[in-house]
This record gives C-alpha cells, sequence and structure tokens, in this order.
C-alpha cells in the first residue's frame, strides 16, 4: 500500500525515476502485413533488422530495467534472430515479450518461442468476422495460429502469458466485442486496447464518453473470467490497483500534462539509438549501444524533452487524459 501511494504521488507530481523500467527494442520495422493505421511509412522509419551484435551492445547497457519489449514498426517473428534475443533477455533476468500479428506462428516456431522461456506474447487482432480486404491481412489464418498456439501453451503447462490488442474505431464496438468474446474463447490473459493516432491519417475516433462506455461494457463481459484489461488512460492493471489507477488517473502526471507512457519507458530504435518513445522513433536521446540507458535517461537532451514533452509530442493525445474528436 505505501509503495502504491508513492508511486501515486510520484507520477502526480511527475517525478521520474531515475532510470526506465521498461525498454521497448525496435528489432525490426519489417512486416508482413499491411495495416492502414500503421504508422511506420508517416514516421519514416528504416525498414530494416537491429543486427544481433547491436542487440548485444543494447542489452549490455540495459541496466536495472526488467521489462523488454522486442517490438518496433514491424513483425517480430520476420527477424531471423528472434529466439537468441530472448535468450539473452531472459539470461539478463528480464521479462521480455513482443507484439505479433501471429500470420506467420507456425507450431514449430511457436515451440521455440515457448523453450526459449518468453514471458508473454501479444496478438494484434483487429476482428474476427470482417472482411479481410477491410483490415489489409488474413484474419482467419491468424486467429487459427493463435488458437493453436494458446492450446500448446495450455497443454504443455507452460506460463508464457497471451494478451490480445486492438484498436477502437469509431462505430466499430461490434469487432470488439467479437476479440473479446474469442479471447473468452481461447482463454488469454488480457485484452488491451488503444486509441487510433489521428495526426497523420483522419481517421473517425469515438468520443472519450464512447471509450467509457465500451470499457464498461467490456468489463460486464469478462466479469468472473480472470481476464485483465488495459486501455489508458481509462483503466489498467488488476485487483485494487487497477481501482487505485482508475481513481487517480485523472490527477496523473501534473494532471494530464505529461504522458503516460514517457514516465519510465525508453524506445531503442531499429539502429540502437534511444527516444523517448516508439511514437518519436527519430528524436535522438542518445545511443544505446554506447553509453548506459541510465545515463541517457539522465541526460541533457531528455531534460529538455520533459520540459518541451507537448512541444516534442505535438498534436499525439494516444495516452492523452482527456481527448476530443477530431
Amino acid at each position: 500500500m505505501i509503495k502504491m501511494i508513492t508511486e501515486f504521488l510520484r507520477r502526480l507530481l511527475y517525478i521520474v525515476p531515475s532510470a526506465p523500467a521498461n525498454v521497448q527494442i525496435a528489432i525490426t520495422n519489417k512486416c508482413n502485413f499491411s495495416c492502414k493505421m500503421c504508422q511506420r511509412f508517416d514516421l519514416k522509419v528504416r525498414l530494416g533488422d537491429m543486427s544481433l551484435e547491436d542487440f548485444k551492445k543494447v542489452l549490455r547497457h540495459i541496466g536495472t530495467a526488467k521489462n523488454v519489449v522486442l517490438t518496433g514498426w514491424g513483425e517480430p517473428l520476420l527477424h531471423p534472430d528472434l529466439i537468441e534475443m530472448i535468450r539473452l533477455c531472459k539470461e539478463k533476468g528480464c521479462d521480455v515479450c513482443f507484439t505479433s500479428n501471429g500470420n506467420l506462428l507456425t507450431p514449430e516456431l511457436g515451440q521455440k518461442l515457448i523453450n526459449s522461456g518468453l514471458d508473454a506474447i501479444t496478438f494484434s487482432v483487429d476482428a474476427i468476422k470482417s472482411d479481410d480486404a477491410e483490415f489489409g491481412h488474413p484474419i482467419q489464418e491468424q486467429l487459427n495460429n493463435i488458437r493453436q498456439f494458446i492450446k500448446t501453451v495450455r497443454e504443455q503447462k507452460f506460463k508464457t502469458e497471451i494478451y490480445l490488442q486492438s484498436t477502437y474505431h469509431k462505430n466499430k464496438e461490434q469487432d470488439l466485442y467479437d476479440v473479446v468474446e474469442f479471447g473468452k474463447e481461447i482463454g488469454v490473459n488480457r485484452l488491451r486496447f488503444s486509441r487510433l493516432d489521428v495526426r497523420f491519417q483522419k481517421f473517425e475516433r469515438p468520443s472519450f464518453e464512447d471509450e467509457k462506455k465500451l470499457i464498461r461494457n467490456i468489463e460486464s463481459r469478462i466479469k468472473d473470467t480472470g481476464i485483465g484489461i488495459d486501455f489508458l488512460p481509462h483503466v489498467a492493471s488488476d485487483g485494487f490497483s487497477k481501482f487505485i489507477f482508475k481513481l487517480t488517473s485523472p490527477f496523473l502526471h501534473r494532471f494530464g500534462k505529461y504522458c503516460l507512457r514517457t514516465y519510465n519507458d525508453i524506445y531503442i530504435n531499429e539502429d540502437g539509438k534511444a527516444t523517448p518513445c516508439c511514437a518519436l522513433p527519430n528524436l535522438i536521446m542518445g545511443d544505446a549501444r554506447e553509453d548506459s540507458l541510465e545515463s541517457i535517461w539522465n541526460n541533457v537532451n531528455f531534460r529538455r524533452f520533459r520540459c518541451k514533452q507537448n512541444i516534442a509530442c505535438g498534436e499525439c493525445d494516444v495516452l492523452k487524459i482527456k481527448t476530443f474528436n477530431k
């Protein structure tokens, strides 16, 4: 309880930790899907892989961070060294996860992932019943692979957690309810939803109140299932922590002046350069192959960013406490 109160006060006043807790590493920006809401072209990221050597250099400088996400703007299953990268993270004592569309997840590769000690995998699923052309990829093949993988995990009694992730489009609530039912059917651990980023493409997006209504409906659908739900900035975590987050989220980070993501997260792009966020892949704070993440986190570049975060982030409101339709 004391730890939770301390965390709330630090976030309320935006007193950032001395080092990042979560490290997102863009091991690849290549992808086999062409999702309409993906921003890798808008953000002008390099469509390449991080080399294994550069990855090892970054990992040597990771410091006290214990959570590693091996996801950039591409499909991690395309990286030839993914299994080795997971193994190296586990050797460092880190929890490791990544986000995938699941389309390349063969039974053989799935078994390698399980054996590697992977802690969690998030599958990005936009719909269950919609036409493939609407989202730019083959949905049913994707769903079959996810079903098979989670079946293997449960049968072999591995602890790998499985999450489903979706974006919320205006008037597409039923798609998300279908994802929820699919998650209940296969027994996922968590459901994760997020807003669309409308800085580059003018997607129609639901209102803040629509988001709250959606969450209430989904929470009623997963009641007593043991499935968790995250939809920042409305809901996160579980149990009493979830209650506290719902209660305090409007007051966090100086009443929403600063982003929820950049408080204890750092992003490493495919070239090994550290940036504040995946949505700012070219705002370089330092080189994670040469310097420790702690030193980068506390350098003059990062301090300047925190002072002028709203300017650097522009109109991005994906994680803002309150937002309005565009």
